[in-house]
């Protein structure tokens, strides 16, 4: 209690002292504060303030421009006005005290430039990156403006640099949206999740403009870090795209092996995916396997070793439909959920069909080859 009462009457003193201080003063200036403090007319008193801010008397007054920055411009958030005015007053006197000392974490702060700084960091960064948060849906070039400050206001914030470049994306200025994730990824503080994050942001820059051989490479990067879901997601879908099969069969099943932490509402579509992936191989064996046998229709001359690799490709096609067939049934279960009536999905489509491919590999084509590799060995 007495350490309690020692530091409120230091604060009491400490403000009595600063506030019996004066330094330079005009009419203008305090009529600034006065229609500001005592009459709420911002208006005015912006009016007053800006004309003493250009009088020679304060050329060297700092507390002109903190005043208009943080009793008129701050609650009309005109956050450009405050950053322009907050500059101003460090320029003018690096060295300027408060007119009332404030506290911050127990922190008695008497240096103006120190209340700059932590309002710089613990404030006004926060208030504008809200303020573009809320603008990128309806104003993205306001929002833009705001996330440019904000860079000025905090150089080293990722935030900024990851929300602006995916306004830039929006916008279709995909130079300036690589730009700023560029300059994020160079700083040096960076943790594991602030460079998968980028990473991400970059991947999927490069996804929007078909780019898909970076787009792979960035989410790579980003699941090396991280282990990010979504980069694991984004790989399975992302070499499906660029016809890679064979490497989206193999995300497929660490895909499905982190199913666990995939979003519900997402499932369905992952192991529709993995299907996919799985069906596309096996359409690459059984395209294989059918370049034999329009060779023989066409009374072409096939050797036993083709015959032969001919039989092994319709096998592992079959094995890969099979689990595809699986995969898409079990994606179908998980969009009905526990719907009472079943409906006909894309997932069940597609199982249908494999089903059909793989009928005419063991009924049909299977056997036929056989066939034919039995000739050879009766002649």
């Amino acid at each position: 209690m007495y350490k309690i009462f020692n530091y409120c009457l230091f604060c009491f003193i400490l403000v009595f002292v600063w506030n019996c201080a004066s330094g330079p003063s005009s009419i203008e200036f305090t009529s600034a504060k006065t229609k500001a403090r005592s009459e709420r007319n911002l208006k005015d008193a912006e009016m007053y303030a800006l004309q003493a801010l250009d009088s020679p008397v304060h050329a060297a007054d700092a507390r002109v421009p903190y005043f208009l920055a943080t009793e008129i411009y701050k609650p009309q958030k005109k956050w450009d006005l405050v950053y322009k005015m907050l500059e101003e007053a460090k320029s003018r006197d690096p060295e300027a005290k408060l007119e009332t000392p404030v506290v911050y974490k127990d922190k008695v702060i008497t240096q103006m430039s120190d209340a700059i700084e932590n309002y710089y960091k613990n404030e006004l960064w926060y208030i504008m990156y809200n303020d573009a948060v809320t603008a990128a849906d309806t104003d993205r070039n306001k929002a833009v403006d705001l996330l440019l400050l904000s860079i000025k206001l905090d150089s080293k914030n990722v935030k900024s640099y990851i929300l602006l470049s995916k306004i830039y994306k929006l916008n279709n200025q995909i130079d300036s949206s690589l730009e700023y994730i560029d300059q994020a990824l160079k700083f040096d503080s960076l943790d594991s999740e602030q460079k998968a994050e980028l990473y991400l942001v970059k991947g999927d820059i490069y996804r929007e403009i078909k780019d898909y051989d970076n787009a792979i490479k960035f989410n790579e990067l980003a699941y090396a870090e991280t282990k990010s879901t979504y980069a694991l997601i984004e790989l399975l879908n992302l070499n499906l795209l660029s016809e890679d099969f064979l490497e989206a069969k193999q995300w497929g099943e660490i895909a499905y092996e982190e199913l666990y932490s995939v979003d519900p509402a997402f499932i369905p579509s992952v192991l529709f995916n993995i299907g996919l992936a799985y069906r596309y191989v096996a359409t690459t064996y059984y395209d294989l396997g059918v370049n034999v046998i329009d060779k023989l229709n066409e009374n072409k001359d096939v050797s036993r070793s083709e015959l032969e690799d001919c039989k092994d490709n319709f096998e592992v096609a079959l094995e890969h439909f099979d689990l595809s067939r699986d995969y898409f049934l079990e994606s179908h279960d998980e969009e009905i959920g526990g719907a009472e009536q079943e409906w006909q999905t894309d997932a069940l489509l597609r199982a249908d069909q494999t089903k059909d491919y793989m009928k005419q590999i063991k009924k049909t084509l299977l056997p036929f080859i056989e066939n034919q590799i039995s000739n050879l060995r009766v002649e």
